[in-house]
């Protein structure tokens, strides 16, 4: 399922977003500069902002490099890319 999946890109509205996975540090960071696993998510969208496919990739880094090499790998040229409400 893992292989097959790695195949499949997004298309359509995408929108791209980031999260933080794993438990909390005593007196660690909180958000970017947090410990936890860094993960990307692309979700799209139908035309009415229904979901319908959902990609997420565990990232070494949240930095705009990072984000740019994901969305050329998971998402088709010609979508409409969002992050945070910011059309990309």
């Amino acid at each position: 399922m893992r292989k097959r999946d790695a195949n499949y890109t997004q298309a359509g509205i995408v929108e791209l977003d980031k999260a933080f996975f794993g438990a909390p540090t005593e007196g660690g960071k909180c958000g970017y500069g947090t410990d936890k696993t860094k993960v990307l998510v692309g979700l799209s969208l139908n035309q009415m902002g229904h979901p319908l496919f959902l990609k997420m990739e565990v990232v070494p880094n949240i930095k705009g490099e990072t984000l740019t090499d994901f969305a050329k790998k998971r998402i088709q040229p010609g979508s409409t890319k969002t992050v945070g409400r910011k059309i990309i």
